[in-house]
């Protein structure tokens, strides 16, 4: 169906067209506000009303590519006396109230007022919508006409949007042209018409509405439109199938028109008009069969007892109620015949028109002396061809996948289809165990004149070099066709070597409060590239890891990701770990995962390193805290450990204070604060204590403050560690206090610092 052109090619004047002026002006009246309906014979879209003539219909069932069929939908019963009711002055009417069309096609609704004298009025105001909760979208409206151009700008008519448009009808006869050369598609619009028109490009129902805001009457101002867009292609049965007195099978294939794909689900009507009887899940004289999901629906159709010569197979398609995801009525799509001739001959009428009877007799003609030349003969020829599916090159312990395509160019159907394939050595199929190099496969259907369909045959490939074979097809009517194709098969690429490496080094011992440094390496020593490279690295107890940047910590593990690590590459990463407590052997553990690109598997490599932490100035850990300041009163003990008396600026120290009740009795009320001397910054953040211990910082004395411990048996220690950022150059005392119950006058303990860059 062809698109309406732009408005300035579409208009032909009415002064120009004065043939169809003239046919229009008899027929100006509201009875005859009605466009054309679809065309079934396929030679166009639209036909027109009744009362004009209609080209015969033509023999055959062609495959249509657009929906060329019947739009009528089921009448109303007539056998009721209608009811007399008043008419309003002015009722506006739709036409057509429900099409049936094509999608991507174009339909042109038409409206008009129709006045209580029965003549339609022009130049009146028409106000288009198009429901949203349907489909399909407004293209194009029509006005006043070509003579009668709207002066003011709010007279003219617009589309608004895709779903509300403005019009008027038309002030003169004028004819709507779709840019074809057969005026048969060309659409009338008489004086008193507004029309619009519309399209979809996907199935469902659109509701388009007319409203005349000048009509008074609430109930006539208004019309409304259904249009039924489907997207379907058929193929009905061959019009003449010859058998030698044998059933035989027809078929109706059925499919979208947007892209081919077949539809499950339509129903096909079998009627035998005369002269045989119908088999498929049920028998009789009607059979309704669905599609299935290649979308055929077959029939088996037998002669009957009485010997009938031919048998006359009526084909209906049908559209279900409700078919598919939308809301729709039951359609009919289409209609075909079929003369099936048990004995062999050609059908003496043509199956798309029943000959007519002769008005009067006609004279007898003379028998002919000698007998008149038998018609040419009719009988199916294949033809295959074969392409390779499978992309790229074929591979030993591959698989490789040919696509057959049957063809029937000849003028009979193609039946008893059987399909033959010998191969070379090389390749292996599943139908044939015993190795014999061949497999024959039976054809469940019937190939209609100028149809095909496509097999599919997958072989491995269990050799390297050349592999060939050969696909013969043949039919019980003695047509026969062959083709062969061949492959160069090879080994396949070996596969790539993958691997990793990791390696962890570091020093053999330090002391109580250093932060040696730790190095992973991760290193691709494969032949392909790594993905997904997970580097783990795992610290006991006494070590505290101290990483750089880009990490995960989970507990005392740090994890590092690479997305991708490429042949040869390395990636080094460095960790300080600081000592927190006395170890002959502090064991740190380092592994790594990664995957290969394009090869299989999850490769792995691990690393570890033993340290040994020593105490601090020989010291050993116990009870006691050994040196350090003990009161006057004899009953306090502290000590503050510093691991560097010379630091450096921009360096974390680390500092440990340790208090011990030396007295003999409970002491209570602990408080300890250690102060900082300027360019030295004590970090509160990572400060630990006692248990319940809190801490805070003075800026005043720059200090770090420790909450109180509410009870110290005699001979308990307290540990206190923190961290200290040395922040410019200088030299200062460290200094630690506390003070308890027992001692008022308190201890203290001090180590001298000395900053330098």
């Amino acid at each position: 169906m062809n698109s309406l052109p732009t408005n300035s090619a579409r208009w032909i004047s009415a002064a120009l067209t004065v043939g169809i002026v003239v046919c229009l002006l008899g027929t100006s009246g509201c009875a005859g506000l009605r466009v054309p309906r679809i065309d079934p014979t396929g030679e166009r879209f639209l036909i027109w009303p009744k009362d004009q003539p209609q080209a015969a219909i033509t023999a055959g069932n062609p495959t249509a590519p657009p929906v060329l069929t019947d739009p009528f939908f089921p009448a109303q019963p007539t056998s009721a006396v209608p009811v007399q009711v008043a008419r309003p002055p002015e009722v506006l009417k739709v036409s057509p109230e429900r099409i049936l069309a094509p999608i991507g096609s174009e339909v042109v609704i038409k409206a008009g007022i129709c006045e209580k004298s029965g003549y339609l009025l022009s130049d009146q105001k028409l106000q288009w919508q198009l429901a949203r909760n349907g489909v399909g979208q407004f293209v194009e409206v029509g006005g006043k006409g070509l003579l009668q151009r709207a002066l003011l700008p709010w007279n003219q008519s617009e589309k608004i949007d895709n779903y509300y448009a403005t019009g008027y009808t038309a002030a003169s006869p004028l004819c709507i042209s779709r840019g074809t050369a057969d005026p048969s598609d060309d659409v009338a619009i008489r004086r008193g018409d507004g029309w619009v028109s519309v399209t979809s490009p996907v199935e469902g129902t659109s509701y388009v509405t007319a409203y005349a805001p000048n009509v008074a009457t609430w109930n006539a101002r208004k019309s409304t439109a259904q249009i039924h867009w489907v997207d379907v292609q058929w193929t009905f049965p061959p019009t003449t199938v010859q058998s030698n007195g044998q059933p035989q099978l027809l078929t109706t294939t059925v499919t979208r028109q947007s892209d081919g794909m077949p539809l499950e689900g339509y129903l096909v009507r079998y009627e035998v008009a005369d002269g045989g009887a119908l088999r498929s899940e049920s028998t009789g004289q009607v059979v309704e069969v669905r599609t299935d999901a290649q979308g055929k629906a077959t029939v088996e159709v037998a002669p009957t007892d009485s010997g009938a010569n031919q048998s006359r197979i009526d084909a209906q398609l049908v559209r279900p109620a409700d078919y598919g995801s939308g809301s729709s009525p039951k359609l009919v799509i289409g209609n075909g015949a079929t003369i099936v001739n048990w004995n062999g001959n050609e059908p003496y009428f043509n199956p798309g028109t029943p000959a007519p009877l002769p008005s009067e007799p006609r004279p007898l003609e003379p028998i002919p002396s000698q007998p008149s030349p038998a018609g040419p003969t009719t009988a199916p020829q294949l033809d295959v061809e074969i392409y390779r599916v499978t992309p790229g090159q074929v591979e030993v312990d591959g698989q490789v996948r040919f696509e057959v395509i049957i063809k029937n160019v000849g003028d009979a159907p193609a039946t008893g289809l059987s399909l033959n394939d010998r191969f070379d050595r090389g390749f292996r199929h599943l139908a044939d165990p015993t190795g014999e190099q061949e497999i024959t496969t039976d054809l469940k259907y019937i190939l209609a004149p100028g149809q095909q369909n496509s097999e599919y045959i997958t072989f491995d490939v269990t050799k390297a070099g050349r592999i060939c074979h050969e696909v013969i097809v043949s039919s019980v009517e003695g047509a026969r066709a062959s083709k062969g194709d061949c492959v160069d098969a090879v080994q396949p690429a070996p596969e790539p070597r993958a691997g990793v490496q990791i390696k962890k080094v570091g020093p053999r011992d330090a002391v109580v409060g250093e932060s040696p440094l730790f190095t992973v390496t991760v290193t691709n020593t494969g032949e392909t590239a790594l993905t997904n490279v997970e580097v783990r690295d795992s610290y006991p107890v006494e070590l505290a890891p101290q990483p750089g940047r880009d990490y995960e910590k989970l507990g005392n593990d740090i994890i590092w990701r690479i997305p991708r690590l490429e042949v040869g590459q390395s990636k080094r990463f460095d960790v300080y770990a600081q000592g927190l407590q006395p170890s002959l052997r502090a064991t740190s553990y380092a592994e790594v995962s990664a995957l290969a690109e394009g090869v299989p598997g999850n490769y792995r490599s691990a690393s570890e390193h033993t340290i040994e932490i020593k105490p601090l100035r020989g010291g050993a850990p116990g009870g006691t805290v050994p040196g350090g300041v003990t009161n006057a009163d004899g009953n306090l003990k502290i000590r503050l450990e510093s691991l560097n008396d010379t630091v450096r600026v921009g360096t974390r120290q680390r500092y440990r204070v340790t208090i011990e009740n030396v007295g003999q009795n409970v002491d209570g009320l602990v408080y300890m604060r250690v102060i900082f001397p300027q360019g030295m910054r004590p970090d509160i953040l990572t400060a630990q204590g006692p248990q319940n211990v809190q801490t805070e910082f003075d800026a005043g004395q720059n200090a770090i403050v420790f909450t109180p411990v509410k009870s110290l048996r005699p001979r308990e220690v307290l540990p206190y560690e923190f961290n200290a950022d040395v922040n410019q150059p200088g030299s200062g005392t460290i200094t630690a206090e506390a003070v308890s119950s027992n001692s008022a006058n308190g201890v203290i303990d001090a180590v001298n610092v000395q900053m330098i860059r």
